[in-house]
């Protein structure tokens, strides 16, 4: 039974869409969590402008195209572009031309088949600046998903909970909404449009109780997949990952903090939740406790 509720509530939800980079890095700085934003993904950006240069000049002949990283440096950041041709028993990839990124962030034409140097009449040094324009490009921006992924990092700082499965739909305490809404006013001119509901319990008693409920089943679930996970791997009788362990620490001390901001904002006490933490707690152990918190 809920008690008492300690204050407003929010539900979040957002339309993601590719922005520039620098637009979208001034404003998680603006609050202090610049760090939150993904990375430049240099292999992406490649396989990006190698796509886009392969579509513009025709080269897939009606066929897919299937790009994949170079065969022939595994440790280099650069791709192979070929064509995907369906075959009755067997695929073929008929190899088009390969593009690599240098130390310095250019782009290297490393080696193209002689069809697509004759459809080029011998001028590389075109499909080299095309390629070099398109991965230039794509560095400076930062995709819908990439966005998306920096504003669910922002929520979970925010102590939210995840109210839907798949994503889109957070709940937060009027508390921890701040942040939020002021990333949502920096980003709003560039595209993603940062929505919000703030409800006052007292109104919406049916909300309120939608949400307590959705979350104590939704941690008590998350729970028992860990023990679960943890259960099956002491099964096969080898030793746990230290990369595991510590992925399956943080998700439970995320857990406890949203069970205590949750508690805190309902009044009640989610025995349930308390039962499922100490469980997983118990089933990750000891020792794998102490293995996460020194990673």
């Amino acid at each position: 039974m809920i008690r008492k509720v300690s204050s407003e509530g929010a539900i979040l939800f957002w339309k993601a869409t590719a922005m520039q980079r620098m637009f979208l890095q001034a404003a998680f700085d603006a609050i202090g969590f610049g760090h939150m934003v993904p990375k430049v993904d240099q292999m992406h950006c490649i396989k990006e402008a190698a796509r886009t240069v392969a579509q513009a000049l025709e080269l897939t002949d009606g066929c897919k195209l299937d790009i994949r990283p170079l065969q022939s440096d595994r440790d280099a950041i650069g791709v192979e572009v070929r064509q995907f041709q369906k075959g009755l028993k067997k695929n073929l990839y008929p190899f088009l031309f390969s593009l690599g990124v240098t130390k310095s962030g250019g782009v290297k034409l490393l080696e193209v088949d002689p069809s697509v140097d004759a459809l080029l009449v011998g001028d590389q040094a075109a499909l080299r600046d095309a390629a070099q324009a398109e991965f230039t490009a794509a560095l400076s921006v930062v995709d819908a998903n990439k966005v998306t992924m920096a504003i669910v990092l922002l929520i979970k700082k925010m102590k939210g909970v995840l109210l839907r499965d798949g994503g889109g739909v957070y709940f937060v305490t009027r508390d921890n909404l701040d942040p939020y809404v002021t990333v949502g006013g920096l980003l709003s001119q560039y595209g993603p449009k940062l929505s919000r509901v703030v409800f006052s319990p007292e109104m919406n008693l049916d909300l309120v109780k939608e949400v307590s409920e959705f979350f104590e089943e939704r941690l008590t679930q998350h729970c028992d997949e860990m023990q679960a996970e943890v259960r099956a791997l002491y099964a096969t009788g080898a030793a746990p990952r230290k990369n595991g362990q510590s992925r399956r620490i943080k998700e439970l001390m995320e857990s406890e903090q949203q069970l205590k901001t949750m508690a805190s904002f309902f009044g009640r006490p989610f025995s349930r939740c308390k039962s499922a933490i100490a469980s997983t707690r118990a089933a990750i152990g000891a020792e794998g406790l102490k293995m996460a918190k020194q990673s």
